[in-house]
């Protein structure tokens, strides 16, 4: 499994798209399902897409390990988890102070 945030690091407020590779299944896979922090509970509803986008990731709701578990008519696998950490956006203020960064 892959994200689309870059080193699986986004920032708050961006969109991120999980995608379950398999590389090799037969017969094809049927059904996908997303998961966060080994919760029974799946991100996504049965679906033969292979992918599972989350809009606007926030850290205190988005941050985890996920994986995703891709199922056929012979079984099911899973893969490795997939670790995705959160940063908040980054400012700089220039009102004419001498304030250090980090200390805004």
């Amino acid at each position: 499994m892959t994200t689309s945030a870059a080193r699986n690091t986004a920032i708050q407020g961006q969109d991120v798209t999980l995608t379950c590779h398999v590389t090799a299944a037969n017969p094809p896979v049927s059904e996908y399902r997303f998961y966060r922090n080994n919760s029974n509970r799946a991100l996504n509803s049965l679906t033969n897409i292979n992918q599972h986008t989350m809009y606007g990731v926030q850290r205190a709701r988005d941050y985890g390990k996920y994986k995703c578990v891709a199922k056929n008519a012979a079984g099911e696998g899973q893969s490795n988890a997939v670790a995705l950490d959160i940063n908040g956006k980054s400012f700089l203020r220039d009102d004419g102070t001498k304030t250090p960064c980090g200390k805004i």
